[in-house]
């Protein structure tokens, strides 16, 4: 498969193995500052709640596809519903969005991959780094749906 330049760039960054990723729909110029993250939990009406996920941070990941999946699958892309996840399975990503987060994401979506230097983030887990204070990207890269990992699943979950 032949991958946009931009894509091109971000997977010699990763291979670099000196970077981590954060994907974004928004444009962001100034340093990033720690957020509280959340996971949600579906409740028996249909509605969701939200879990604190750990301290407030900085979220990273040395795994560029992950960036560029959380880059494009969001609200900036998504105005209706975006219902998408991934997990770490013996060594591979896995994706996974909704039949209606798929069939609504437009052609046209883009996001910014922000590229970090890994010594300024801990390891937290397999997947992800954190810092839990300011940190400013070394680089902005600007992708598109076509940027995304060819591993996506679309199912209920």
């Amino acid at each position: 498969m032949e991958y946009s330049q931009q894509k091109q760039k971000l997977l010699e960054l990763e291979k670099i193995g000196d970077y981590v990723f954060h994907g974004s729909g928004s444009k962001i110029e100034e340093e990033f500052e720690p957020r509280q993250a959340y996971n949600h939990k579906l409740k028996e009406d249909g509605t969701y709640d939200a879990i604190p996920d750990g301290q407030p941070a900085v979220f990273t990941s040395h795994i560029v596809d992950i960036a560029i999946f959380m880059a494009i699958f969001n609200s900036e892309n998504l105005k209706k519903s975006c219902r998408s996840g991934f997990s770490f399975v013996d060594g591979d990503v896995l994706f996974r969005v909704n039949k209606e987060t798929y069939q609504n994401l437009p052609q046209t979506a883009q996001g910014y991959v922000y590229v970090f230097l890994k010594k300024d983030f801990e390891k937290i887990n397999s997947t992800e780094y954190v810092s839990y204070k300011k940190v400013k990207p070394v680089e902005t890269i600007k992708i598109s749906v076509r940027d995304l990992p060819e591993n996506i699943e679309v199912k209920e979950f």
